[in-house]
């Protein structure tokens, strides 16, 4: 059975506790019962294999009768802590996206109203880029794995150091490219939908919050279970760079009265360079927050 890719265990469990008010205790407790769990719940999250069963074996296993609070804080298990906040929210009715959600759907969404999601993600392009540079690891295993050679006598000394010097070189190279992307933006933890929908449900993911990322992740094809709380609806005129192009323009701008253009030739520039990196058409667009995106804070995903 697939891992929990992530999980922002702190939120979850307040949102999991704000419902102690007797939703979590019915669910818990009609969960224990139910021997044909999954139904429409298990539908929405792209089939889980499993992960029901276990959401039933761990409250069979720690549930008492008005504990739920303690259950929740204490449940080790994070599949079915996931499992149990698609059942709560899925009972609560919370809003399911899918690729036919249009703008005047979109209207309807409140500010931290929970919402579940099933849909391929894909990262800020200057996200992308990095990963792409970042091979810190698989540097350090070559130069390791050139030791190794040198120690059991295998090979050429003369060329297993010109290999050490060629890595040493691409691993400079490769931290030149990071500080320099770094430079362009910090806000490369961003990450969005990618459907049919009219709609972008945009998100930061942190770091600490993964588990057990696949390393195809994020895909711009395979559907993950996303559930998450509406922070913010982006309005039309509210744009939000995601790198800061007045700034870069500024550097190239001849006067103030140039700088718009200059900025418009700046994010063109940058756009076709992510074209080149990542072979894809890579829209401006995805270099900022525009109306008629959704910014919301990421619970677990599956």
């Amino acid at each position: 059975m697939e891992n929990i890719i992530y999980l922002d265990e702190d939120a979850v469990n307040e949102e999991l506790i704000t419902r102690h008010g007797g939703q979590l205790e019915e669910t818990i407790e009609r969960v224990n019962r139910d021997v044909s769990l999954g139904g429409e719940a298990e539908g929405q999250a792209g089939e889980p294999t499993g992960l029901f069963a276990r959401l039933k074996g761990a409250i069979s296993a720690n549930y008492e009768r008005g504990k739920e609070e303690e259950f929740v804080y204490d449940l080790t298990d994070e599949v079915a802590k996931f499992a149990l906040l698609l059942e709560v929210l899925d009972a609560s009715g919370a809003t399911t996206i899918d690729n036919q959600f249009t703008t005047e759907d979109r209207s309807g969404l409140a500010s931290d109203s929970p919402i579940m999601i099933t849909a391929p993600l894909t990262r800020i392009p200057i996200g992308e880029i990095k990963d792409r540079v970042d091979i810190g690891d698989e540097v350090e295993l070559m130069s390791d794995a050139l030791d190794d050679f040198a120690k059991a006598g295998i090979g050429d000394t003369t060329e297993i150091e010109e290999a050490k010097d060629s890595i040493e070189d691409l691993s400079y190279a490769t931290s030149g490219m990071r500080k320099m992307f770094k430079s362009l933006s910090d806000d490369d933890d961003i990450y969005r939908t990618n459907t049919t929908s009219e709609i972008d449900f945009v998100m930061g993911l942190t770091d600490g919050n993964f588990r057990n990322p696949p390393r195809d992740f994020p895909s711009r094809t395979k559907q993950y279970a996303l559930i998450g709380k509406i922070m913010t609806k982006v309005e039309q005129g509210d744009d939000v760079p995601l790198i800061n192009f007045a700034e870069l323009a500024e550097m190239n701008a001849d006067n103030p009265r140039n700088q718009k253009t200059a900025e418009m030739k700046m994010k063109g520039k940058v756009a076709d360079m992510a074209n080149d990196i990542l072979k894809r058409d890579v829209n401006i667009s995805e270099f900022e927050l525009s109306y008629p995106d959704v910014q919301i804070r990421p619970l677990a995903i599956y």
